[in-house]
């Protein structure tokens, strides 16, 4: 039973994910002790730019798209770029894992801790977060926690876990359903978006499957948004700027050790690498 973690990388013209992806990597190597695989559709610019990322990477496994989103990047809550955004590849996991049991993370999903290290031969086929928290801690979380007000749970696609079986296979063609029939589900779980989203075509497939066919990932999703921003990297330790409230501009510092955080801030991830790598 080969097991393993599954990343994907997709770059835009701001944001080199295939840098994240090697940092991302070398944490769940240090705190996961499993092999990790990335998919990406930067292959060569990977092998190219981070020298070290074919000893990282057990696997590197390279997809094409033609299509693509666009989305607002933010830097802090007083910068922001639009940017186009590939997040169209997640329903292909099953197709593309080359383990039998996968954990995906997103590259800004940083390891901090041995949390999901006990997640192996597990007794359910699949495992998700939908228990979050917000390290600003004052903020509106109701989006996190239902697509709507009058609807169906959140889950992240953030972070989760799943064996290769009948019923997994099953659910992924159904989010590749999903995605190909984007409007009509959206109308259909009244969520306000027209932007597809992995999160949302998880918690809609994961409601279409009953509730029975998941189970939580160990702990919470941590997270900060992209209106937040990471100051420091010292091993398990994360400094933060977090926004404060009705306070547009200023910010909280927050501290954690040894707690998984789903960085949003890109940017600010970014620079935290360069200075871990050149330090």
């Amino acid at each position: 039973m080969t097991r393993g973690v599954v990343i994907f990388a997709q770059n835009n013209a701001e944001i080199d994910y295939a840098k994240i992806s090697v940092f991302a990597a070398k944490r769940v190597k240090e705190y996961l002790d499993v092999p990790v695989s990335l998919v990406t559709d930067s292959a060569g610019w990977i092998k190219q730019s981070q020298p070290d990322a074919e000893s990282v990477f057990d696997q590197i496994i390279e997809i094409w798209t033609e299509t693509h989103q666009t989305k607002k990047f933010y830097d802090g809550s007083l910068a922001a770029k639009t940017l186009t955004w590939k997040n169209l590849s997640r329903s292909d996991c099953c197709d593309l894992s080359p383990y039998d049991e996968t954990l995906v993370i997103d590259s800004d999903f940083i390891i901090s801790s041995p949390t999901l290290k006990n997640i192996w031969n597990n007794q359910n086929d699949f495992l998700i977060y939908k228990d979050s928290f917000d390290l600003a801690n004052w903020r509106d979380d109701r989006s996190f926690r239902y697509l709507n007000q009058h609807s169906i749970p959140f889950y992240w696609a953030t972070a989760f876990y799943f064996k290769k079986t009948t019923v997994t296979w099953a659910f992924f063609d159904l989010i590749k359903n999903i995605k190909l029939n984007w409007n009509y589900y959206r109308l259909l779980y009244n969520v306000d978006s027209t932007v597809f989203r992995n999160d949302f075509a998880f918690s809609i497939a994961i409601h279409m499957m009953g509730e029975d066919f998941s189970a939580p990932l160990p702990g919470k999703m941590n997270y900060i948004l992209d209106r937040d921003i990471l100051l420091e990297i010292d091993n398990a330790k994360l400094k933060f700027l977090v926004e404060k409230k009705n306070y547009n501009g200023e910010y909280t510092a927050v501290k954690t050790s040894n707690l998984d955080v789903h960085v949003m801030n890109k940017f600010s991830l970014t620079r935290c690498i360069d200075g871990v790598v050149h330090e």
